[in-house]
Order: structure tokens, then C-alpha cells, then sequence
């Protein structure tokens, strides 16, 4: 299922960005340039060809049809390499701007026989644009028809898929693309519950490059969704047929993400070529695994006001993917991996916090790593993080097994109690692992403190 619906998604990203020919060149058609216009938006885009054949109109509006064709190169996965497509469109002029309209010529091209391969259907594509004189904008929002896919075992729906570009003269563009919902149930029912069921409601990306010539300089994506919930039997994914004995065919596991948001951030770094790279991941995680054994629902485990924010910097992107689309064995990933790193690159968390089973818990810190390029290896790496958690969830994790241990740890000194929490500072030097400055060896060498000492009184049990 997984396939259909990526093969799904590159199908409609393919839409819209070839529509993109139409809306960078629109401002241009009102001039007696078209084509060498046209020509210029092609040189910035690789592969990509754009042809116009204007039709009737008169000296405020115009209509016609832009030929649109783009070659992937040889590496594309797409039954033809090529894909080719045309649209129809008409535009007036106001005294302020352009406006006008445009849909897919379902006539023409082999962008509706791809699509139909890939997902069984033949979608439609409509949108509007405007180009304003005053600061040399183009804007244009598109809408891509409902999706009904057929995968091998069941069905999807994804409501139309609506984009929103703008660009600018100053070359930055913006890009939106969202999806009201995204449905997909298996056909077959395991212990009166389909194999499968994904749903996620109101999925939104958002991506923002800085252009320098044809380099992008600067990128933000922004990825958020309202809701996800996925659930499947246990016995339809390890590849059981749902008439076939096992010992429990009601086995289901499931999960769920809500108000989820991921954000990336790619900022030039103070050294040529290289970036620095911030993240961001937000959101409420609940997952049963499984969810539901012997016919019974068992209790989800809840990961609530899950934050997770930070930036890594010295990374050169244009070595890393040009390293990773050669491809080659582990050694050429690695050479290609520590080649697009600097000499000295940086990580920082500068915060992880979550709320689970009534307790809080939140790590920050950052490290310092110190590359040898010639012996492909990390010569150095200096470390230092701050973690606190609630006694209570600790004692849950680590169990009985492990009473003794924590209590060493306690007295030695390692970590410390502030109230109902666990705090430790962890530190990596000069290949030492250490916890509140103290070797892990301390708790248990034999002169290491007894329990209590060196302890707030408080602490004490």
C-alpha cells in the first residue's frame, strides 16, 4: 500500500511543479517576447522545455495554449523518462496586473497515460494566476481533482490537492501544497476489521527557497498535519492470509499523530558551500503495539507535547547528495558522507521534552566533533547534555532488575534528585563517559561512596 500512495504523491508533485512553467512565464505573455521568455525560464530548469501557441483575442486579453515538456534524465523511475503535458489559458490585462486561468489539455501528452499507469487514474487540473506590475509578482493557486486510487488489496481517497505559488523578482518563491484528507482501507477483513486503515486529515507543506542565479541559497520547509491514525493486523503485515489458522487473528497494532508539525531550516554558514541545518518536531504521539490482543484493546502509550528543536551547522549538502545519487557500496556512502562534512561541524539540541505515563521529561545539550577526512573517521568528539525525568517513570523503565544500580548511582553522586526528579549532566571528553562530572565506573568501584553520602538529606530513602 505504502507503494501506491508515494507513487500517488510523485504523480501529483510532478503536476505541480510542471505547472510551475505556466505561472513563472505568464507575465510574460503579454509582451511580443514570449518566446525568448519562455527560452529563459527553460535555461533555469534542466530538462525542462516550454513552448507557447498563442490563440484569438484582443489587446487586453488573450488566450492559447503553453506546451509544457520535462526529461527526468535516466535515473527516473516513471515507465517514460519524458513527460509531456499542455495548457490551456486566457488572461486579461487590468491596470494593475494580469489575470487568467488555465486546465490541463487532457488531449494532448503523456502525463494523464503515466498517471493512469502508476495509479489507475486520469486527474484533473485547474487553476488561476495573477502577475502584478507594482512588484513584479506572479501568484497562482491550482487544484489537482479528487484521487480514488485502486492499490493491489484495497482503495484510497485523497480529496483534490490544491497549490499555492508566488515568486517574486527578487527570486524568492513560495510554495503551499495541502490536502483537506487522505483515506486508504484494505478490501480484506481480519477478525471483522480490515487488513489496513490510514487516515490523515488537513496535511500541509510549505517550502520557501532563496534563488542566487540557479542556486538555491536558503530553504525553509514547514510540514504540518491535523491528524493521522494508522492501524493494520498484525497478521495481514507478518503475510498471513485472513483464512488461515493462527494462534490470535485478532491481533492489531496502531498508532496516531496529532497537531504534528516538522520544520527544517537551511541557512548558509559562515564557511563557503556549507550549511547549517535547523529542525524541529512537534506533536502528540499515541501507539498500541499491539493495540489489541485476545480480542481485548489494550491501554495506548502517549507521548503528549513531544518538542524536539535544534540545528546542526558544516554540513555541505551539494557533496552529501551528489554522494548519495552516485550510490556504491558502504564504503563510497562513507567517503561521500565525511567529505560533505567540515572539519569541525557542530550539533546542538536545544531541546527535547515530552510528557508520558504523568511525568515530564526534557534533554538539551550539544556536541563538538572533529573530522579526519583522509581516514574517514571521527578523530575527536566532545559532548554535554542535561536530561531530567520523574523518578516514578525511571523506576518503571528500568524495573526491580535495576534498583540496586539506580541507588549506587544515586549515592555516588551521578544523578541527583530535585523533588520529584532525576537530574544528570552527561558528558563525552577525551573518550570518558561520564554523568554529573563522574566516571560510570564510580558507582561501583569498591571505594565509591555508601549509599546516602554525599547526598541531600531529602534524598534520603
Amino acid at each position: 500500500m505504502g507503494r501506491w500512495v508515494v507513487r500517488i504523491s510523485i504523480a501529483a508533485a510532478v503536476l505541480s511543479v510542471l505547472a510551475l512553467g505556466l505561472f513563472v512565464g505568464a507575465g510574460w505573455f503579454i509582451s511580443s517576447k514570449t518566446d525568448a521568455a519562455l527560452a529563459r525560464v527553460s535555461s533555469r530548469v534542466k530538462g525542462l522545455e516550454l513552448k507557447n501557441a498563442q490563440g484569438a483575442g484582443s489587446f487586453l486579453s488573450k488566450s492559447g495554449t503553453l506546451y509544457i515538456s520535462y526529461d527526468m534524465g535516466d535515473k527516473s523511475d516513471l515507465p517514460d523518462s519524458t513527460v509531456s503535458l499542455a495548457l490551456n489559458y486566457s488572461y486579461s490585462l487590468g491596470l494593475n496586473g494580469v489575470k487568467g486561468s488555465y486546465s490541463l489539455d487532457r488531449s494532448y501528452g503523456n502525463v494523464l497515460d503515466l498517471t493512469e499507469k502508476l495509479t489507475g487514474l486520469r486527474p484533473s487540473l485547474d487553476g488561476t494566476f495573477y502577475t502584478s506590475f507594482h512588484d513584479l509578482s506572479v501568484k497562482s493557486d491550482a487544484i489537482i481533482g479528487d484521487i480514488l486510487p485502486n492499490t493491489p488489496d484495497g482503495q484510497c481517497r485523497i480529496t483534490p490537492v490544491k497549490a499555492r505559488v508566488s515568486a517574486n523578482a527578487l527570486k524568492n518563491l513560495d510554495v503551499v501544497v495541502s490536502l483537506d484528507e487522505l483515506s486508504c482501507q484494505g478490501n480484506e477483513f481480519y477478525a471483522g476489521r480490515p487488513a489496513y486503515a490510514v487516515n490523515a486529515r488537513d496535511l500541509k507543506l510549505h517550502v520557501k527557497p532563496s534563488l542566487s542565479g540557479k542556486s538555491v541559497k536558503a530553504l525553509k520547509l514547514d510540514l504540518s498535519l491535523d491528524n493521522f491514525d494508522a492501524g493494520a493486523s498484525t497478521i495481514y503485515l507478518i503475510g498471513f492470509k485472513n483464512d488461515e489458522q493462527v494462534k490470535d487473528p485478532s491481533l492489531y497494532e496502531y498508532m496516531s499523530l496529532s497537531k504534528a508539525t516538522v520544520v527544517f531550516d537551511l541557512t548558509p554558514s559562515q564557511k563557503p558551500d556549507f550549511m547549517n541545518t535547523g529542525f524541529g518536531i512537534g506533536g502528540n504521539l499515541a501507539f498500541g503495539f499491539p493495540r489489541i490482543r485476545d480480542g481485548r484493546e489494550l491501554p495506548l502509550v502517549r507521548v503528549d507535547a513531544l518538542r524536539l528543536f535544534g540545528n546542526f551547522g558544516g554540513v555541505n549538502l551539494k557533496k552529501l547528495v551528489k554522494g548519495l545519487k552516485s550510490g556504491g557500496d558502504s564504503d563510497a556512502l562513507k567517503s561521500a558522507l565525511f567529505s560533505s562534512l567540515s572539519q569541525t561541524p557542530e550539533f546542538h539540541l536545544d531541546g527535547l521534552s515530552f510528557n508520558t505515563q504523568g511525568s515530564r521529561v526534557s534533554v538539551n545539550g550539544g556536541a563538538e566533533l572533529s573530522v579526519n577526512h583522509k581516514d574517514l573517521r571521527i578523530q575527536k568528539a566532545d559532548a554535554d547534555f542535561s536530561a531530567s525525568a520523574s523518578e516514578r517513570l525511571i523506576s518503571d523503565l528500568t524495573g526491580a532488575d535495576y534498583s540496586d544500580d539506580l541507588s549506587r548511582m544515586l549515592a555516588s553522586g551521578q544523578i541527583v534528585r530535585a523533588g520529584e526528579m532525576l537530574q544528570t549532566r552527561v558528558g563525552f571528553h577525551d573518550g570518558l563517559l561520564t554523568l554529573n562530572g563522574k566516571s560510570l565506573s564510580d558507582s561501583h568501584d569498591e571505594g565509591s561512596s555508601g549509599a546516602g553520602e554525599d547526598q541531600d538529606p531529602a534524598g534520603k530513602r
